[in-house]
């Protein structure tokens, strides 16, 4: 749940449109925060979706307005500046079963939007936020003989079905989404869209009024403008959301809010960064990869450090143990289809308790310096911290003896890091599907940091699968972490973790995606404490 302090202010006059009787437009003030009457930031629209309230609008506004001051206020540097949020009255109508009130609504909004950019001297563009058939109607804005060009460049939908209604009951919307495809397709093909960018979150199987097959983007508009994210695929979040409450998890909501700030530039018309930077900042905050650390790679002093040599290619520490400055190496395994990895609850780096170091020479003579990785966030299981999975390239290791890490100050934590060189190729299970059905399907996991199976035969998204992991030996309680699995869709990107798998407990496996799609197939990475 997200917390708000809501202030809804009626614009006054309103925008000058046919349907200025029947539709009404509200700023978002956060109390405390935003003077009613001033704007100062950067505008964006928020529209509700079938029988949805202009209220909605709230924790989206209030969560930005809390990022902006605690991250940007007293840093005027960089064009970035709080969000005014602005959130329309429709009656709550029924949008969601008929193609006339999705195009009053639209033609509305475009007037609201003039009116909106009347309140200030430098934006010339609105960043447009839809839920539902809120999002139907912002790309129905485009089509309009009203719609100013340039006026909108950045749409975020929230559980929007914008392949097909829920219910088409009306030809009318029929015809609409035929022509949406048409225009937005041709649009982007003749170059008038090419500065507009549109995120489509779904949320995934607690939603049960959209599909989240019917919230994809793909095929609809360019890859290079536009992005599917399911919100169990975002790093943080780590949930499905149902259909309402997509608007108020608290999880989702912050990360959506940090993103809006981090496009702005209020220095430019346009208010916000390039298409292009826009969609990198979008892929980094809301798709489950792996981001590069900085390459920080100065000199590392270790004078003064106790060394400890690890006999076997593998690290194991618990870091309440150690209460003093030391090195914790272990021998590089020169082998190219060999990855070194890090699972850690601790924050790695340059500045920290703990730093990934990588040295050479003599152990009397060491010479240390900082290693680049690259880190993908965890869901943690046993507390709120989230675990970090490291990774660094052989290649970045291939003129060093001894790879490890450097702890830099005597203050004992709780925690823990693991480490080893590991086979990081995926295994591909060759079996098909009637053979799955009939006979199920084992496959053996190795004791290694992690470890990835493809299953081409499983790519169709109207099978639900079961998936259970055992042991031949006794399970014990794990010393670092329970099992844990990430369930991947090759190309459709959409993940989920399955965390605190224990004994015989079975998991429930299924996925969104196109049938019997040759190359969205099921992807399973685990990651297995070996000491339980």
């Amino acid at each position: 749940m997200s917390y708000s302090r809501p202030s809804f202010v009626e614009v006054e006059p309103g925008p000058s449109s046919r349907l200025e009787n029947k539709y009404k437009l509200y700023s978002y003030r956060e109390i405390y925060f935003q003077n009613p009457g001033q704007f100062h930031g950067v505008p964006a629209l928020f529209i509700p979706g079938h029988a949805g309230s202009y209220k909605q609008a709230r924790s989206i506004a209030a969560e930005s307005t809390y990022y902006y001051h605690e991250h940007y206020a007293k840093n005027t540097h960089g064009g970035k500046c709080d969000i005014d949020f602005f959130t329309v009255h429709l009656n709550e109508e029924f949008s969601g079963l008929s193609g006339r009130l999705i195009e009053d609504q639209a033609e509305y909004l475009n007037d609201a939007i003039q009116r909106i950019l009347e309140l200030y001297d430098g934006p010339r563009s609105v960043i447009l936020v839809g839920h539902s058939m809120g999002g139907i109607v912002a790309r129905t804005m485009f089509m309009l003989p009203n719609y100013v060009p340039g006026s909108v460049n950045t749409v975020l939908t929230l559980a929007t079905p914008h392949v097909l209604p829920p219910a088409m009951l009306d030809s009318r919307l029929d015809r609409l989404y035929k022509r949406l495809e048409r225009y937005w397709r041709e649009s982007y093909k003749s170059g008038h869209l090419q500065d507009v960018t549109l995120v489509s979150f779904a949320g995934g199987t607690l939603d049960q009024t959209v599909n989240s097959d019917a919230a994809s983007l793909e095929g609809a508009i360019p890859s290079s403008n536009s992005m599917t994210v399911f919100s169990a695929s975002i790093p943080h979040v780590w949930t499905s959301c149902d259909h309402r409450a997509i608007l108020w998890c608290n999880q989702l909501v912050k990360i959506v809010a940090a993103a809006l700030i981090d496009i702005i530039d209020y220095r430019v018309p346009s208010q916000t960064i390039s298409a292009s930077d826009r969609m990198n900042i979008f892929k980094e905050r809301f798709l489950p990869s792996f981001s590069p650390q900085s390459k920080d790679l100065a000199s590392v002093n270790v004078r003064n450090m106790e060394i400890q040599i690890e006999s076997e290619p593998k690290i194991d520490l618990q870091l309440q143990s150690l209460t003093e400055r030391r090195l914790v190496l272990m021998p590089i395994v020169k082998d190219d289809h060999k990855s070194f990895g890090v699972l850690t609850d601790q924050v790695l780096g340059n500045g920290n308790r703990l730093s990934l170091v990588r040295c050479q020479g003599e152990l009397d003579h060491l010479s240390c310096m900082h290693a680049p990785y690259v880190i993908m966030a965890l869901p943690a299981s046993k507390s709120e911290q989230a675990l970090s999975f490291v990774q660094v390239n052989p290649k970045d290791l291939k003129m060093f003896d001894y790879v490890g890490f450097a702890v830099n100050s005597e203050r004992a934590v709780v925690g823990f890091i693991r480490a080893e060189f590991y086979n990081d190729t995926t295994a591909v299970v060759a079996s098909s599907i009637s053979e799955i059905a009939l006979q199920g399907l084992t496959f053996n996991l190795h004791s290694s940091l992690s470890t990835t199976f493809s299953i081409p035969a499983i790519n169709n998204p109207l099978l639900a699968y079961r998936l259970s992991v055992t042991r031949e030996c006794n399970w014990s309680n794990p010393t670092y972490f329970p099992t844990m699995v990430r369930q991947l869709v090759s190309d459709h990107g959409e993940s989920k973790f399955h965390v605190k798998l224990f004994k015989d407990m079975p998991i429930s496996i299924h996925f969104h995606g196109l049938p019997f799609s040759s190359k969205d197939n099921l992807n399973l990475q685990f990651w297995m404490d070996p000491s339980s």
